[in-house]
C-alpha cells in the first residue's frame, strides 16, 4: 500500500523543528519518523518568540514519486529545500546559505514568509510569498541543477491583495494557475 506523510512539531516549543512522519495509507503498521526537519536540512530564522534566533516553522511539504524525494517550505527562514526520502539535502532556495547543508546547491532569495508551493514537471518552483506584511505575490523560478546550482526568475504575479498568513498556489493541468489567499 501507499503511505501518507505529514509534518509534526518535534516539541511543544514555539517555532520548533518538525518530524516528517509516515503511516501506511490504510492505517496499518506503526507511525514512523522518516527524518527531522530542522538544522539537519537548513539554518533556522528569526521566529516569533523573543529568544528564537534559529526558529523553524515548516508549513508545506510535497512528495515527488519520480525520485522519492520531498520539497519542504519553511516560513521563518523563508526557504524551500529538497531532500531525499532518507533526509539528504539536494538543494535549498532562499534562507541563509552560509554554512547551509546544501552547500553550493543553495541560492539566497529576497522573499519573506512563504507558504504553499509546487515543483513543476519543468523543474521550475512555483510558490506563494506572503511578503511579510506587504502585498502577497506568486513567484515562479527556474532551477538549474547543474554543478553550479542557480535560480532564475520566470514570473512574479502581484494581485495587489494581502495575505498575512497561509496561501497556496497550484499549476493546473490546463496551464492555468490557481492561487488561494487566506486573509
Amino acid at each position: 500500500p501507499g503511505k501518507v506523510a505529514a509534518m509534526v512539531w518535534a516539541t511543544t516549543d514555539t517555532d520548533a523543528e518538525s518530524n516528517l512522519v509516515e503511516l501506511n495509507s490504510d492505517g496499518s503498521g506503526p507511525l514512523t519518523t522518516a527524518f527531522q526537519i530542522g538544522a539537519n536540512l537548513y539554518a533556522g530564522g528569526s521566529g516569533f518568540a523573543p529568544e528564537a534566533d534559529h526558529s523553524y516553522h515548516a508549513n508545506s511539504i510535497l512528495y515527488h514519486l519520480e525520485d522519492d524525494s520531498f520539497t519542504i517550505g519553511d516560513r521563518v527562514p523563508s526557504l524551500y529545500v529538497k531532500a531525499s526520502h532518507a533526509g539528504a539535502v539536494e538543494w535549498q532556495v532562499g534562507g541563509d546559505c552560509s554554512g547551509a547543508p546544501a552547500g553550493v546547491h543553495c541560492v539566497a532569495q529576497d522573499w519573506r514568509v512563504n507558504h504553499g508551493h509546487q515543483l513543476l514537471e519543468s523543474g521550475n518552483l512555483l510558490f506563494f510569498n506572503n511578503n511579510a506584511n506587504g502585498v502577497a505575490d506568486v513567484r515562479e523560478v527556474a532551477l538549474d541543477d547543474a554543478a553550479t546550482f542557480s535560480v532564475t526568475p520566470v514570473a512574479d504575479f502581484k494581485s495587489g491583495l494581502t495575505s498575512n498568513v497561509l496561501g497556496d498556489v497550484q499549476r493546473l493541468p490546463n496551464g492555468n494557475t490557481l492561487v488561494s489567499y487566506s486573509t
